[in-house]
């Protein structure tokens, strides 16, 4: 999933130093909001805001090492591939049912795509 898919547009990243509004931390890169209200939200804001408090899952926490002794097809046959593979699968469910909410969390305005900001102009 990119930016364009998500939201139509594509981010604007901005580099210099500001206070993130939702995590009150000092960053060096934001990202403007892509309602064009020009606020700018921290990386990690951003991907919480717009796709979820995702959880990262790692095979390597369900026994696989990738070690001489611990091939892949090896693995594959354990439990803990089991278990792994049912981690992956309600990590999907989840991602599934996230909708998030478009709006700026400040204004509420609303992320336009790029499509439909510009009807009737040509985009060069």
């Amino acid at each position: 999933m990119n930016c364009a898919s998500s939201f139509g547009k594509a981010l604007s990243f901005m580099e210099e130093e500001f206070e993130c509004p939702v995590c009150l931390q000092n960053h060096s890169v934001g990202i403007r909001h892509p309602s064009g209200c020009n606020h700018v939200f921290c990386v990690g804001c951003t991907e919480r805001l717009f796709w979820g408090d995702r959880t990262e899952i790692d095979p390597r926490d369900y026994g696989f090492t990738g070690d001489g002794d611990n091939s892949l097809d090896e693995w594959t046959e354990t439990d803990e591939a089991g278990d792994y593979n049912q981690a992956l699968d309600e990590q999907e469910q989840i991602d599934d049912q996230f909708r998030p909410d478009e709006r700026c969390p400040l204004c509420r305005r609303e992320a336009i795509p790029d499509w439909q900001a510009n009807v009737g102009e040509w985009v060069q």
